[in-house]
This record gives structure tokens, C-alpha cells and sequence, in this order.
């Protein structure tokens, strides 16, 4: 369709290029002629004009109409009256010309075409009048108009042919990811994806963000039902524990000792579960940037003392060399409570999986825009499986499975990191130690004086 219209727009454009160049060739030629003749007039007289028209008088010259009038408009010579008889020239007669001024007189003809008449009054009133027929433009014109009925006759089923296949192939990502769309409604398949054509327009582009967003939905679904399941296992063994020992309580109605036992492991149970829902409740706060605490800037020297400080005595008695390296300019925006809390886990997390007689560092570096906070240890180390991994909620490798945990401590330091505005990272080969690193942006100078002032 486009393509026809803009057929049709070039045509039309040319017709009247082709219209307005032939009209002003023609009136070209009668002002030439037109001077010509009133120039002799002037020298020469009505008979110099005479003479002139009877020398050129021949089949070019006869294409042009030629008349000279008294001042009052009476025919003094007119050539060949009767061959130009179609065009009514004695309509001339009765026209009223203005003085010392050149005029323009179309006399149509029942054809179609038209006799053009320029009309120039000289000094001495007389008239001379130079006409020439416009049937050869007329005809030019009438053949261009057919040429241009005939290219638009054959274009418009081409142009709309190619123009329906053109959208059909344009629209075709548009119909396979309705189609995809429709299917994962009907069979709830998030792993279908929809064809990326590759040719980078706008449609492929939809495609591939459409792709892009079913990859990270089914990545979150296959998240949510692994942490279900997760969820449901850890507190499937509590829940089983704390109803036998109800049992129990049923049961012994005689044994206080018993009872008193099977309340305690009750109480322990169920603040096991309480720990496990209260993590993900926290990990989730702390995702939507929905923490109670106030935000405030927070040296990072002090948490890791306090830290190192809280754990030392683990510490000691696992043998393992508990240091801190932190500088004094490590000083970052956010909630101390998370902060603290977040340290307290990647150091709790470093003396679980460190031997004895291993090591686990706390190091405090900055440099022009980042603070950065490490906690390095010699222990038995993550494999490149799963390292990706670790950050997702209820995840525990092979080597974690022996070891008291919930799976959740380093969702939890992910989560808290991110809602200060800051990232994890991980670095760990099997037996060769781990390095967990927190990065944070510098506070901005405006922050820190206000902070300092408010202090």
C-alpha cells in the first residue's frame, strides 16, 4: 500500500512538473515571436510585419496565430483567419486591452486544447497579438496522464500483494509470540520461548525481551518451589519432633521429669521454625527496602571489632586465628543493625567451614568510589557448580549438609547489601579457602558533614 501511495504521489508530482514546463515553453515561444514582430513594427511598419510573416510563412511558422490591430481594436492583418477558426478568434475583436501592458488570452477549443494569445500594446496604440495552439502540450499531457493510468493500473494489486506479504512476514515474530503466549496459558510451560528472527527491529527486540522475561520467570517459579520444598523439609523434622514429644507429654502423665523434657524440646522446636520463618521474613524486609532502622552512616572499624570481638571465643576454641584489617576510612550509608548483622554471618559462615588450625580475616579496603569488605578463609572451599548458587535462599551444597544450618544466611546478606545500595561478590576453589567480598558506594561528601553535624 505504501509503496502505491508513493507511486502515485511521484506521478502526480511529475504530471504537473511535466504540465508547468510544457505552459511555459509554450508561452516562451509566443513572447519570443511576439518581440520579434512588434520590433519590426517599430522600424518597419505594418508592412515590414507583413513582409516578415510572408517570408517565414511555412509549416513552423504557421503553428503560431499572428494579428495586428489599431489602437481601437480593428484587424489591420491577421494570417490564415480561417485555420485558426476552431478557437473563435474573433473573440479578440471584443476585448478590451490595457495600455502599455503585456496580456495573456487563452480561447479554448471544443477539443480540449487551447489557442494561448500574448497581447502587446505598442507606443502608437497599435496592437500586435502572437498566438500558438497548445495541442501538441494538450496531447503530450493526455499520453502522460494514460502512462500514469496504466503504471497505476498494474501497481495497485502488485503494491498490495507485496505490501500483504510484507506486513505478513513483518508481523510474523508478532503471531509466534501470541501463539507461544497462548500455549504457556493453556499448559502453564514457562520453558517455551519464541523464535528471535536476528534482524534487530523493533518486533525482534520484543521477542527477545519477551524471552528474557519467561527465562526469569521460570527461574523465579523453579526458586519459589525449590524453597517451598526447602521450607517444607526443614520444617517437616521439627514439626514431626515436637508432635512425637506432645505425644510423649500425653502419654507420661506420671513422669514430671518427662514432661518437663518434652516441653523443653517443644520450646526448642518451635523456635527453630520461628528462626527459619523470621529469616525469610527478614531477607524479604530487607528486599523491599522495607527495614525499620534508621539509615545513617556507619564505620565499618567499629562492626568488625564488634564482630570479631562476638566470635573470638568460637574462635579459640575451634583453633582457628580469628583477625581484623580494617582501615578507618571504611565508611558507608546504611542500616548498622543489618550491617552488623551482615558481617556476623559471613564471619559465622567462615569459621563453620574453616578446620582447626585454619584462619579467617576480616579486611576493610576503600578506594575513590567503593568501600570494600572481605572475609577471607582457609577452609574447605565451594565448587564452581555451586558457586552461582549460593546466594539463593535455603541453598546448601554437599559439604554443607553436615553442618547446623538454615541455607539462609547468605540470601539474607544479599538481600540486606543490595537494599544499602551496595553488591556481593564470591570468589572459592574446593580446599583452596572462600573470599566473601560487600561493596559499597562512598557516601557523598554532603552526607558525611551532615551526619558529622546532626552528631
Amino acid at each position: 500500500m505504501l509503496v502505491f501511495v508513493i507511486l502515485s504521489a511521484v506521478l502526480v508530482l511529475s504530471y504537473f512538473a511535466l504540465r508547468s514546463r510544457v505552459e511555459g515553453q509554450d508561452r516562451g515561444d509566443v513572447l519570443f515571436r511576439l518581440k520579434q514582430y512588434s520590433s519590426v513594427y517599430k522600424h518597419s511598419g505594418l508592412a515590414g510585419v507583413v513582409d516578415l510573416a510572408s517570408l517565414r510563412k511555412g509549416r513552423a511558422e504557421e503553428a503560431y496565430y499572428l494579428r495586428v490591430a489599431s489602437k481601437d481594436n480593428q484587424s489591420l492583418f491577421e494570417r490564415d483567419a480561417d485555420d485558426w477558426s476552431e478557437f473563435g478568434p474573433n473573440q479578440l475583436r471584443e476585448r478590451p486591452y490595457d495600455a502599455a501592458e503585456l496580456q495573456w488570452t487563452s480561447l479554448p477549443s471544443p477539443e480540449g486544447y487551447a489557442l494561448l494569445v500574448a497581447t502587446a500594446r505598442l507606443p502608437d496604440g497599435t496592437l500586435i497579438q502572437v498566438g500558438k495552439s497548445t495541442e501538441e502540450a494538450f496531447a503530450l499531457l493526455a499520453q502522460y496522464r494514460l502512462v500514469m493510468l496504466v503504471m497505476l493500473t498494474i501497481s495497485m494489486p502488485i503494491s498490495f500483494a507485496g505490501g500483504a506479504l510484507l506486513a505478513r512476514r513483518a508481523l510474523r515474530p508478532l503471531r509466534s509470540l501470541t501463539r507461544t503466549v497462548r500455549e504457556i496459558e493453556e499448559t502453564a510451560r514457562f520453558s517455551m520461548r519464541t523464535p528471535e528472527s536476528g534482524t534487530g527491529d523493533e518486533l525482534d527486540e520484543l521477542s527477545r525481551v519477551f524471552n528474557a522475561t519467561m527465562g526469569r520467570i521460570e527461574r523465579l517459579l523453579k526458586t519459589m518451589r525449590e524453597s517451598l520444598d526447602n521450607v517444607a523439609h526443614d520444617l517437616r523434622t521439627p514439626m514431626t519432633r515436637m508432635r512425637n514429644r506432645a505425644q510423649t507429654c500425653l502419654e507420661e502423665t506420671g513422669d514430671v521429669v518427662a514432661l518437663h523434657e518434652a516441653l523443653i524440646g517443644c520450646l526448642e522446636e518451635s523456635d527453630h521454625m520461628l528462626e527459619i520463618l523470621n529469616t525469610l521474613m527478614d531477607i524479604a524486609e530487607a528486599e523491599a527496602g522495607l527495614t525499620k532502622t534508621p539509615v545513617k552512616l556507619v564505620s565499618l572499624v567499629g562492626t568488625a571489632t564488634y564482630v570479631r570481638d562476638l566470635y573470638s571465643e568460637v574462635a579459640e576454641e575451634q583453633e582457628i586465628a580469628l583477625t581484623q584489617d580494617v582501615w578507618d576510612d571504611c565508611i558507608v550509608r546504611g542500616d548498622s543493625l543489618l550491617l552488623l548483622r551482615v558481617l556476623a554471618n559471613l564471619v559465622d559462615n567462615a569459621l563453620k567451614y574453616t578446620p582447626k588450625g585454619g584462619s579467617v580475616q576480616i579486611e576493610g579496603r576503600t578506594d575513590e568510589r567503593f568501600v570494600w569488605l572481605s572475609v577471607h578463609d582457609s577452609g574447605f572451599g565451594i565448587s564452581p557448580e555451586d558457586l552461582p548458587k549460593i546466594w539463593e535462599r535455603l541453598f546448601r551444597g554437599d559439604r554443607s549438609r553436615s553442618k547446623q544450618g538454615l541455607g539462609l544466611g547468605l540470601s539474607f546478606v544479599k538481600a540486606a547489601v543490595e537494599a544499602a545500595g551496595g553488591a556481593v561478590e564470591a570468589e572459592s576453589m574446593p580446599d583452596q579457602g572462600s573470599t566473601f567480598t560487600v561493596i559499597f558506594p562512598i557516601p557523598k561528601t554532603e552526607a558525611l558533614e551532615r551526619d558529622l553535624t546532626l552528631s
